[in-house]
């Protein structure tokens, strides 16, 4: 089991990052703020050590690359590739499932207070069973036919998912109801 622990990041720089706040603060205040948490945020990363530290870094520049690889020597480093979000991160799990990682929990770059009990609860929810008790090791022990049996489904056209378990995870003030879905859920929601 390869656990990844990786957060997406900009390149600090004064006009491209915390625009919004620049507005109120000025773009050098700012960008100060922002590399100041992205520095936290970094430090937490690499004081967790039950996974292999990352950084999904934009532009996807050679200057880019050698600002974190001096900033976090230790982190595996991959570029932002994609327009959207989505495309981004989307691409950064595939660079690291293509460099052997298959537990990724992604953080904000500006979540420096974000209590390190969390990650642990988040690679421990990846691993969790849905409602129908499968494990991940358990849908491998027969891969080959829960494989099959889904493809059927879904060529069918008669593949529905699952209920998701409901797990409550403490945030300040309260709790946050997370859903697990099935493993077999999993597999079609990166198929489809």
């Amino acid at each position: 089991m390869n656990r990844c622990l990786i957060t997406i990041a900009k390149q600090p720089q004064a006009g491209k990052v915390k625009t919004r706040i620049a507005a109120t603060l000025g773009d050098d205040a700012a960008t100060a703020l922002y590399r100041a948490a992205l520095e936290d945020t970094i430090d937490l990363i690499a004081s967790y050590r039950s996974a292999h530290p990352a950084i999904c870094y934009a532009p996807p520049t050679e200057p880019a690359r050698c600002f974190f690889s001096a900033l976090a020597p230790a982190f595996m480093l991959v570029p932002q590739q994609g327009i959207t979000l989505g495309e981004r991160l989307l691409g950064a799990f595939e660079q690291l499932s293509q460099r052997g990682m298959d537990r990724i929990v992604l953080i904000g770059s500006d979540n420096p207070s974000l209590p390190p009990a969390y990650l642990g609860q988040a690679f421990d929810a990846l691993d969790a069973p849905g409602v129908d008790a499968v494990s991940i090791d358990g849908f491998r022990k027969a891969e080959r036919d829960n494989l099959y049996k889904l493809w059927n489904r879904m060529s069918a056209g008669s593949y529905l998912p699952g209920p998701v378990r409901a797990v409550e995870i403490p945030k300040k003030g309260g709790t946050r109801v997370l859903g697990i879905p099935n493993v077999v859920d999993r597999v079609a929601q990166t198929v489809a």
